[in-house]
């Protein structure tokens, strides 16, 4: 490798030793050398493209490498290294692998630390078959003769993927289906919440199963433009009631799967601990917002209605008639749904910041959203609203460091501020 890898790694962390060395040219670009070297590459060039962190617990960190065989053969790789506190049992790779990817033994224990390479993964036992296009093609019901391409879209280690499938049929026949592998427990959440949304009349595409692949869950194309493509392109955009009409749908669901059980007061002091790492000299004003998130998010409900659980503008489809469509579902279930507007008001200031192009639309876009929802959704009013925007920012302000920007430590002082201002609390300067 020519170059060490640019993005600054987070501070040391003495619970786990391993996990500043993975960002860094030594050992990692040796760990990455040692694990190619022995299936016959050599990487020419990696790049940090996403770290999964939890301090003192685990840390997994994918990039992107460009790797050269012995034959001259130029290929980009997708490998993960993790380093845990505890060993855990990893998914047996299928022996098709080596022949179906051109890797064989896609994953190794090097020194105390999991390497592998994508589409193996330790924990989605699915994700090859769904890799493979010949598979995916006898596994479902495309008509054949069919050919399928495989696109990737989304890779978070141990967690979920998703792909998109271009099926070319008999003359100019062909359709996109997209593919979604998750672990057992999501699986069967995707499946649950369809069932339970289907009488809404909201529109949103019917999963289906296909034999053989395990924990895959496929989709048609929902049709219409995503919303935040509508809104860093400039597009005609849905009236804001509109959206607050929607949520009052959800609520009104009678859901019908089980519900997900997740701890909000732990997750968002998960969130908090991970930013009190990375910017130390914040401790303090981190500890003191994510304890009253956490003790407000602790607090029961009155009343729980049906919600879509991670609503933001990425999940919205808009038709050319201004039909919403909603995608990835299997969040849902009871729940807060001033919660789902306040996550979509969250989203709407990150786009913001991260789509210069898009002029201020986003910012705009929530105001007028956030005027609606103050006068129409029932739970609250404009303090309820802030303090769970402000809880769905501080899961957010996590992101840089988790994509791994070239400027994540000052990115995340920026949204640690929003989180501040919305809960009312003076920053103190970032140093």
């Amino acid at each position: 490798m020519d170059q060490p890898l640019a993005v600054p790694p987070p501070p040391v962390d003495p619970d786990l030793p391993l996990a500043g060395a993975l960002f860094r040219r030594e050992p990692s670009g040796d760990l990455l050398e040692r694990f190619l070297g022995r299936r016959g590459w050599h990487a020419t060039d990696v790049r940090v493209l996403q770290a999964l962190y939890r301090p003192g617990r685990a840390l997994t960190v994918r990039f992107r490498v460009q790797a050269v065989s012995g034959s001259g053969a130029v290929r980009l790789l997708t490998v993960c290294l993790r380093t845990r506190a505890r060993s855990v049992d990893v998914v047996a790779p299928s022996p098709e692998f080596g022949s179906r990817f051109g890797v064989s033994d896609p994953v190794e224990e090097i020194d105390g630390v999991t390497a592998w390479v994508f589409p193996y993964d330790p924990v989605l036992a699915g994700l090859p078959d769904a890799a493979h296009g010949p598979t995916v093609r006898d596994a479902s019901d495309v008509r054949r003769p069919a050919a399928i391409s495989v696109t990737p879209l989304r890779y978070r280690p141990g967690q979920r993927a998703a792909f998109r499938y271009t099926v070319a049929g008999l003359g100019r026949h062909r359709e996109t289906l997209y593919g979604k592998v998750v672990g057992d427990d999501a699986f069967d959440r995707i499946f649950d919440a369809h069932r339970s949304y289907a009488k809404t009349g909201i529109r949103m595409v019917r999963p289906r199963v296909a034999e053989g692949l395990r924990g895959v869950a496929l989709f048609p194309e929902i049709g219409g433009t995503c919303l935040r493509d509508l809104i860093e392109s400039g597009g005609a955009l849905p009236d804001p009631d509109r959206l607050v009409g929607l949520l009052e749908r959800l609520a009104r669901v009678r859901w019908l799967g089980a519900p997900d059980l997740g701890d909000a007061a732990a997750s968002i002091r998960l969130s908090g601990r991970l930013l009190a790492h990375l910017r130390p000299h914040r401790y303090a004003e981190i500890r003191d917002a994510y304890h009253e998130l956490a003790e407000r998010a602790a607090r029961p409900l009155a009343e729980t209605f049906t919600v879509h659980g991670d609503l933001y503008e990425g999940q919205i489809f808009v038709d050319d008639e201004f039909s919403i469509g909603l995608i990835d579902l299997e969040d849902g279930g009871p729940g807060d749904p001033l919660m789902d507007a306040a996550n979509m008001l969250a989203h709407l200031r990150v786009l913001h910041a991260y789509a210069p192009e898009a002029q201020g639309r986003p910012l705009a876009y929530r105001v007028m959203l956030r005027k609606a929802l103050l006068e129409h959704l029932r739970g609250g009013g404009d303090e309820e609203l802030a303090w769970r925007e402000a809880l769905c920012a501080m899961h957010l302000a996590t992101g840089p460091f988790r994509v791994q920007a070239p400027d994540w430590p000052g990115e995340t002082d920026k949204r640690i501020d929003e989180v501040l201002a919305l809960l009312h609390r003076p920053a103190v300067a970032a140093a």
